[in-house]
């Protein structure tokens, strides 16, 4: 769990980053800011670390259901990101019941739990190729290293 000054810092931090990655494209930027979002909203419910208001699920619906789906960068990338999709899901759900296994276990789910970070770098590698997807890479892995049972 995140403290709200830790999640403040990251949310400036991705927002510098998608401002680099997604210059020339509003439509993957709004892609990636309404997914993490959702993703949030998701996992705060589901750990019940913080509080989610109805307005934030009905709101992380939408975005599932009708934003990102009719999102112009989603549409023309969807055989490239929807794989993902199903990689941040399955991780996420391993993760979530890792944490709760022997010590090799939490580790895992310790790294299985930020793999929504890894879409940034694949959204650089198609707007931008691949010198800034690594560079986008290192900086995401230097900024949102935690330590063990963070």
């Amino acid at each position: 769990m995140s403290t709200i000054e830790e999640r403040i810092r990251a949310d400036e931090v991705t927002e510098v980053m998608l401002n680099d990655i997604c210059e020339y494209d509003p439509f993957a930027k709004l892609y990636l800011k309404d997914l993490i979002y959702a993703l949030r909203i998701w996992d705060d419910f589901y750990d019940k670390d913080y509080p989610v208001k109805d307005s934030a699920i009905l709101e992380a619906f939408e975005i599932l259901f009708i934003r990102i789906p009719t999102n112009a960068f989603f549409q023309r990338h969807r055989d490239k990101l929807i794989t993902h999709h199903a990689a941040i899901f399955n991780a996420w759900v391993a993760a979530n019941k890792a944490e709760y296994g022997d010590e090799t276990d939490q580790m895992y789910a310790h790294v299985w739990k930020e793999q929504m970070m890894e879409l940034i770098p694949i959204v650089a590698l198609i707007l931008k190729g691949y010198g800034k997807m690594t560079q986008v890479s290192e900086l995401i892995r230097d900024t949102f290293k935690s330590k063990l049972g963070e």
